[in-house]
Order: C-alpha cells, then sequence, then structure tokens
C-alpha cells in the first residue's frame, strides 16, 4: 500500500481535513464526543497503513497545529493533542514488543500519565476551581475500563484494514 511520495502528501492531506471535520463536528454534537475523538484516533493509524510513520507523524502535527487555529473549543484540542491524537502512534511502537503483558502495562502507564498531566493542564488553563463529582479512585477505574474498551475497538480497526485487500 505504500506508494510515492506525492500520495503519501495527498494521504496525509485528507487524514488532516478528516480529523479537522471531526473535531469541528464535535464541538456541536456536544453528546458524542468521546466517540468523535476515538474516530479521530483511528486516523492515525490508518496513516501508518496506508502511507507510512513520517507522514502519519506530519499528519498529527499538522491536525493539532491547525486545530488550535479552527477548532473554538480548546478542550478538544487538548484532549486530541495529549491523548488521542499521538495514542495511534504510541499504540504500533508497543505493540512490536509482540508481548501482550508488557503491551497492557505500557498502555496502562501511557494512558494514566498523560491523563494525568490533560487533567493537571485543563484544571490550570480552563477551570482553576474544578471540582471532581466522583472519588477519584472510582474515576481512575472506569477510566482505565473504558480506556481499555477503546483500545479493544481500535485494534479491530486496525486488523480489518490491514486484512482487506483493498487500495487507498
Amino acid at each position: 500500500m505504500k506508494e510515492n511520495k506525492a500520495s503519501n502528501i495527498a494521504k496525509g492531506g485528507m487524514l488532516i481535513a478528516f480529523t479537522l471535520i471531526i473535531l469541528y463536528a464535535a464541538n456541536f454534537i456536544t453528546f458524542n464526543t468521546l466517540f468523535l475523538l476515538g474516530l479521530t484516533s483511528a486516523l492515525i493509524p490508518l496513516g501508518i497503513l496506508i502511507a507510512d510513520m513520517k507522514t502519519t507523524l506530519l499528519v498529527y502535527i499538522g491536525s493539532s497545529v491547525l486545530a488550535y487555529f479552527i477548532i473554538p473549543d480548546k478542550t478538544l484540542c487538548l484532549f486530541y493533542v495529549l491523548i488521542f491524537g499521538p495514542y495511534g502512534m504510541i499504540k504500533f511502537f508497543i505493540e512490536q514488543k509482540r508481548n501482550t503483558p508488557i503491551e497492557i502495562i505500557l498502555k496502562l502507564v501511557y494512558f494514566n500519565v498523560i491523563t494525568f498531566i490533560a487533567f493537571l493542564l485543563y484544571k490550570q488553563l480552563f477551570m482553576p476551581t474544578i471540582e471532581l463529582r466522583y472519588p477519584l479512585i472510582i474515576m481512575f477505574v472506569c477510566g482505565n475500563v473504558a480506556f481499555f474498551i477503546f483500545d479493544y475497538v481500535l485494534t479491530v480497526f486496525i486488523n480489518s484494514v490491514r486484512t482487506k485487500k483493498f487500495k487507498i
């Protein structure tokens, strides 16, 4: 599926456009925000599969910079830039280990550290007096369960794209 430089540039541009359209839609479709952010996260592994890692990294960087200027809700930008955007590339590198227990541990460490950083930034930038509705341990457990479901769905998507013999 990997082709020439011009093809990768075109595919990268399309992936950036799709990412920005989905992030912009998430401003107006407020009840499916996490689903839409997860959808943007699926575009990064798609970039790895249809182009290459360099193009995918540029897609992530381009989407992140443009989202900051185009997307009105900066919270969405923060979540995309820190959590959902880079996860496809992180997942790619972690899963090269081919050792499931180590993969799970590394993914959990990544998720929990980056979520903690996102929470601190969100609190510092947007809501300094934020109060949590639920105890931290419940949010921690529910967040990790949701992350595992998200990771599984992303894996199913990647495997279905990988096994299809169509040309993008």
